[in-house]
């Protein structure tokens, strides 16, 4: 066996090795490392369409894990504060009209966002529940074993939400436990809220 085809198989094996990690720093880190392998391996064994394919996907992996950096940077400076405002991380966050009647989510939807709701009213149906502006809401569903939604949503009155992708949140669940923390605290305060409104 050659240099190349050793490259070749360490190429392969980080591949692999991506699937088992849970957190998004090292998934990343060891996916920049396969591009590299797999480039080598690719250039000195003339398998062109590799080459192009991790020359693609190795600034794409960069950049991403550049995100990441900046964005677990931003988090820290956040939570040394003690509180854990959502309002900080709007930069990372998908603004979204809702007009008024219109739903944010329905009862079994997939889970696929977390929302912090900047401007506006909604009610949640079904708990007799309504959620202001400066709350946030649908962390429960994102969090839950089957990622799906346990009540609808519906907005009151136009609307302005940021989402949180489900992926998002779970980067800064692992990699942050203040931002865990948080989430928790909120995810347990509004289960509790719910059942008391159910009991009275």
């Amino acid at each position: 066996m050659n240099g190349v085809e050793i490259l070749g198989y360490l190429a392969a094996g980080l591949v692999f090795t991506t699937f088992y990690m849970k957190t998004m720093l090292p998934l990343r880190v060891v996916a920049i490392a396969s591009n590299l392998a797999f480039i080598g391996y690719a250039y000195f064994d003339n398998l062109y369409p590799i080459f192009i394919l991790h020359g693609i996907l190795l600034p794409l992996n960069v950049f991403r894990l550049m995100q990441l950096l900046r964005l677990m940077r931003r988090v820290e400076a956040i939570s040394r504060a003690g509180e854990f405002p959502m309002e900080n991380l709007l930069s990372y966050m998908k603004k979204r009209p809702l007009a008024a009647g219109a739903y944010l989510f329905r009862r079994g939807n997939k889970a696929e966002e977390m929302y912090y709701l900047l401007e506006g009213t909604i009610a949640l149906e079904g708990i007799d529940k309504t959620v202001e502006a400066g709350e946030i809401i649908g962390e429960i569903g994102v969090f839950s074993p089957e990622r799906r939604r346990t009540v609808s949503a519906v907005a009151k009155t136009d609307c302005v939400v940021y989402a949180l992708t489900a992926v998002a949140a779970k980067v800064l669940y692992y990699q942050n436990p203040r931002f865990g923390y948080a989430v928790l605290r909120l995810a347990v305060l509004h289960l509790v809220g719910d059942v008391s409104r159910l009991e009275t």
